[in-house]
């Protein structure tokens, strides 16, 4: 059977989605390679997209043969395949998303069932929840031979649910713990909180932490012409979803603050989301120093033109945005929320606590008073960020725990 009809019985289709994609032959499986089976729910642009093509496309070709299998995202989010290119093999099931139903995710997860039992592959590597679920439930049922291991981005502990569908969180989690024999956290704090709720042992954790690469980038000039932005002003970039759990909100408060103290302060927001109408219109009817950018493509062109990053963020994996920022030799400014504290080096590459908005604020006005402070920060930041956050990095930890559960 050819790939693409294989794929046709595997995944339904759907005639409003586009289906398909870019593939390799399943026939072209090397023998004594290692088969990477990857599941993730979508590739929305975002942390684990990022990671997940990283890791994929610099894994070793010659030891490894492997397969993306992912969903579609919502209508509201732009999918990381329409902006990148990839060689790698890669397989949709519609049915697969990120909204929870039982229908459509009955039909995911015998899609997923077929696949494990037709790729045969020695590792299944899943990742986010949803994925981990469906993902684990199908390879335990395949009853074939072959190791888990789930990665944890975050985690859904703070301020996603009520305290009720938390501890069913935790429950499912601690089943599907028991049956991973890897369990991988980007930082030490999300492994932690983890365990404190006894999800997983200790012994199967392995701390990965993100590993990124920054592409060429345009001038400061450029840049801050093309996202239509004020030569004169120190801005403060806000990068990310515009959701709840990252309290977008707390920029008004903060904003007002820095309002009054007469310097050149900007901030510019670079994102879209639920909250982007409300915070456009707060800060207009108050006449707020914040610049709109809506979803930008290239995050490096904002880095470029901005001058400090922060994040308020109420709960947090491993935030990549903070480590590009420091790639780019910015500093930084953010809320001690989990694994923030291991990415940024509090008072050498920039500031993590828990704020108040005038504790915030105050940071803010000091930054920007104090050119040659940004630019201390900002080198520091730079090294440190290429030194413990490189893709090479992030591909070799992987490449050793595949090896390890197949040896």
């Amino acid at each position: 059977m050819s790939y693409r009809k294989w794929a046709s019985v595997c995944a339904e289709s759907n005639p409003n989605q586009k289906v398909g994609i870019r593939e390799s032959s399943m026939n072209s499986l090397e023998f004594g390679k290692i088969r990477v089976l990857r599941i993730v729910t979508r590739m929305n642009v975002g942390g684990p997209a990022l990671q997940i093509f990283g890791i994929s496309t610099h894994l070793n070709t010659n030891q490894f043969n492997q397969l993306l299998v992912t969903g579609y995202c919502d209508e509201n989010e732009i999918d990381f395949f329409d902006l990148h290119e990839t060689s790698i093999a890669v397989l949709r099931i519609p049915a697969f998303g990120r909204s929870v139903g039982f229908l459509s995710d009955l039909r995911a997860f015998i899609a997923i069932w077929k696949i494990i039992r037709r790729f045969k592959p020695h590792i299944i590597h899943t990742h986010t929840a949803k994925a981990g679920v469906l993902g684990r439930a199908a390879s335990m049922i395949t009853f074939s031979r072959h190791k888990r291991v789930h990665t944890f981005h975050g985690h859904l502990l703070h301020g996603y649910f009520s305290s009720f569908v938390t501890k069913m969180v935790i429950l499912v989690e601690r089943f599907f713990a028991k049956h991973t024999d890897i369990l991988i956290s980007v930082g030490r704090r999300v492994r932690d909180d983890l365990l404190k709720v006894r999800i997983g042992e200790e012994s199967k954790f392995r701390i990965v932490p993100p590993g990124l690469e920054l592409q060429p980038s345009i001038t400061r000039n450029e840049a801050r012409m093309k996202l239509g932005l004020r030569e004169d002003a120190v801005y403060f970039a806000w990068i990310g979803r515009l959701v709840a759990i990252k309290d977008p909100l707390r920029l008004i408060s903060i904003a007002e603050i820095c309002k009054k103290s007469d310097l050149p302060i900007r901030f510019c927001v670079a994102g879209d989301g639920p909250f982007f109408k409300e915070l456009s219109k707060a800060a207009l009817e108050d006449g707020l120093p914040i610049d709109f950018l809506g979803w930008q493509p290239d995050i490096e062109n904002v880095l470029v033109a901005s001058d400090v990053v922060i994040l308020t963020s109420i709960n947090e994996g491993t935030p990549l945005s903070l480590i590009q920022a420091q790639m780019a030799g910015k500093p930084v400014i953010a809320t001690n929320v989990g694994s923030v504290s291991e990415v940024v080096q509090n008072q050498v590459s920039g500031y993590v606590g828990q704020f108040t908005d005038e504790e915030f604020a105050m940071l803010i006005e000091k930054l920007c008073k104090e050119n040659s402070l940004r630019d201390e920060m900002g080198q520091k930041g730079h090294e440190f960020a290429l030194r413990n956050f490189s893709v090479e990095r992030l591909t070799n930890d992987h490449e050793e725990i595949y090896r390890e559960l197949v040896t």
